[in-house]
């Protein structure tokens, strides 16, 4: 029998699943489990900042922007691919208040199957890539990126229990030692095999093929005999409509990509990717481990709305916190972080990821209502809101993108803000809090991000140095230290903040109590 098959009638078989779909504990520790799961996934998080860091240092001295550019050709193929892989089938047994074994078994099959079909979607698709882009080369990187399809689908359902288990420990040690798998074989391929675009495609398969047998180790669930799928119906529809969701997010998320490897060709896309690429680094250090730990939080408080507003607030007020500081601590560093990371030949990226870091105030507005639609359900709204969304992108794209990669980066960042306060709307809605009370969570850290941006502004000239590393810690100094006095500022405005600070206040007191005894 394969080893994927479970009989029913084995005791341990049966006790193993048990194990695996139980989700019991007391609702009063939720919130610690929460914290804490995201204090492990920040960690965690920080160690894949780590090597995502090292591979971009590495990777970029040894490989030229056509490289890039070639994998982001290849990139915007798969992408379009993945929509059709990800629609939502972990995340429904996340979200679903009860499952079974009959449930998630059906899931997996379904999951399986789509993800067979989507590999050879990618197939027929390569030599399409390769006459839109007039790229020979991209061909044979989707289907090698392909083969990743099928590996996701077979761990996609013990990842989702894991995270429905809220065992996030687990998680991360899954997920750090596939990347530094995949990190290693990447660094590896460009430095000693010197196999160049190839290399990137390479530790992207090593990085999926690890990350499947360490997930099937960490979760010892395994899927009974195929039976009928009915009952994973209630997965697909809630599916479909993720689907659409993300049809819509890959439109504006990699439609700038494709236009500006059309119009510009692959060094101007290499160069813009590579920007891109060091964006995303805070977005998914911030994003990623809050929302792992909060999705399934807010799932189990459904029928619970105190304490469910609560989270969703407090949830956005961390996000307008770090977003509002990264945006303009990374636009005013923009050059210095470009130069250290991929180094003083990519200096026309660092002009590009200086803007394309104002845009990520809103991309954190976008992530915490993603949250709240995949937590609460409603990826039917979630799927209309995207796509009005994509088509405002779409259009800011087909015009920056007559001023190259540059003007595409302030059609992305101008495009953003606009759709920012449609998106509260709906939030605020789906969430049934007032629109004034969430777009408060808000409102501070973005008028501290004004401030510390116009000083920053005001005093450049006086903040020069002759050394980079000294010049950077000076301008984040005054960053920090404006963004930080200007919440203080607006403490007593703002009931959430101050009993954020209280909480703080309170754990922060045993650790000193600790010193003063000593």
């Amino acid at each position: 029998m394969p080893f994927w098959f479970s009989r029913s009638t084995n005791p341990l078989s049966r006790q193993r699943k048990k194990v695996a779909l139980d989700v019991s504990g007391p609702k009063t520790e939720l919130a610690k489990r929460t914290v804490g799961g995201a204090a492990i996934t920040m960690s965690g998080s920080g160690v894949m900042l780590a090597l995502q860091i090292l591979q971009l240092t590495v990777l970029s001295r040894l490989l030229t922007p056509e490289d890039f550019g070639l994998i982001g050709m290849a990139t915007v193929a798969t992408m379009l691919v993945k929509l059709f892989s990800d629609i939502g089938l972990p995340m429904a047994t996340i979200q679903r208040e009860k499952i079974d074994q009959e449930f998630v078994t059906a899931v997996f099959y379904i999951d399986v199957a789509l993800s067979l079909c989507l590999m050879a979607l990618c197939m027929g698709l390569a030599p399409v890539a390769a006459v839109l882009f007039d790229e020979q080369r991209v061909a044979p990187l989707v289907l090698i990126i392909g083969l990743t399809f099928p590996l996701a689908a077979l761990r996609g359902q013990h990842q989702a229990l894991l995270s429905r288990k809220m065992q996030f420990l687990k998680l991360n040690i899954v997920n750090v030692s596939a990347n530094s798998i995949g990190a290693m074989t990447a660094i590896a391929c460009a430095w000693f095999a010197n196999l160049g675009y190839w290399a990137i495609a390479f530790g992207t398969v090593a990085t999926s093929f690890a990350t499947l047998v360490f997930t099937w180790i960490a979760l010892p669930w395994v899927p009974s005999r195929p039976g009928s799928l009915a009952a994973g119906r209630p997965a697909i529809a809630f599916g479909l409509n993720l689907l659409a969701a993300n049809f819509a997010g890959w439109l504006w998320k990699q439609a700038d990509r494709a236009l500006i490897g059309w119009r510009w060709g692959a060094g101007e896309l290499g160069c813009y990717a590579r920007a891109y690429s060091v964006m995303m680094v805070p977005i998914s250090l911030f994003t990623g481990p809050i929302g792992s730990a909060v999705i399934p939080a807010l799932s189990r408080l459904q029928n619970d709305p105190p304490l469910r507003t609560a989270m969703i607030l407090t949830t956005a007020r961390y996000f307008a916190f770090f977003s509002g500081l990264l945006t303009i601590g990374l636009a005013f560093n923009a050059e210095f972080i470009v130069n250290l990371i991929l180094g003083p030949q990519w200096e026309y990226s660092a002009a590009i990821f200086s803007v394309l870091a104002l845009s990520l105030f809103p991309s954190f507005i976008w992530e915490h209502a993603r949250l709240v639609f995949l937590a609460l359900g409603r990826t039917e709204t979630m799927r209309n809101y995207a796509m009005a969304a994509a088509l405002g992108h779409l259009a800011a794209f087909l015009i920056g993108v007559q001023w190259g990669a540059i003007g595409v980066a302030i059609s992305l960042a101008g495009a953003s803000f606009m759709v920012s306060g449609p998106l509260l709307a709906v939030s605020a809605r789906v969430c049934a809090v007032p629109l004034v009370k969430l777009a408060s969570q808000f409102a501070p850290s973005f008028i501290a991000m004004l401030l510390a941006g116009g000083l920053i502004f005001g005093v450049g000239p006086w903040l020069k140095s002759d050394t980079p590393l000294f010049e950077a810690i000076l301008v984040s100094f005054v960053i920090l230290t404006t963004f930080v006095l200007a919440h203080a500022a607006m403490l007593p405005l703002h009931e959430g903040w101050r009993g954020d600070v209280k909480r703080l206040w309170r754990l922060a007191q045993p650790l000193l109590n600790r010193e003063r005894d000593k």
